[in-house]
């Protein structure tokens, strides 16, 4: 059933309905909270916080990943923990919150070395290289 709610918020998405797909998204997570699920739920925060980064709701993005990054801990899911960590990190530079972006990336970056994501980790140093070179200028 949750599956039927997320792709109705996904085509939401996709058609630019970005409160309804927020609408669908939140039922889908009020779902698998209720028959816990905790995968589903951690990957429905994500999802949620994508949503609200696209709207420029940061808090709410950052509140969306942070219950993400809580439950991948949880649950021993690295791989979503390098990427709420990133996201997080991500949020933050958008917010120019440059010092708190730089912790989570650096947990991003740890995270992904450890899983050997090679491309993933480069890319989040990129993105923490840019911030040092903002923060020096």
């Amino acid at each position: 059933a949750a599956v039927i709610i997320v792709n109705m918020g996904v085509l939401q998405y996709y058609d630019g309905n970005r409160g309804e797909a927020l609408r669908y998204y939140n039922r889908a997570l009020a779902y698998v909270q209720q028959h816990g699920l905790v995968i589903q739920e951690a990957s429905l925060y994500q999802s949620i916080a994508t949503l609200y980064e696209a709207l420029k709701e940061y808090d709410l993005a950052i509140e969306m990943y942070s219950g993400a990054l809580r439950l991948s801990l949880e649950i021993r899911d690295s791989m979503t923990c390098a990427e709420a960590n990133e996201r997080i990190g991500l949020v933050y530079k958008a917010k120019n919150r440059n010092r708190e972006a730089v912790r989570f990336l650096k947990d991003a970056i740890g995270w992904y070395s450890k899983l050997n994501k090679e491309s993933e980790a480069v890319q989040a140093e990129l993105t923490l290289a840019k911030i040092y070179i903002q923060m020096n200028d």
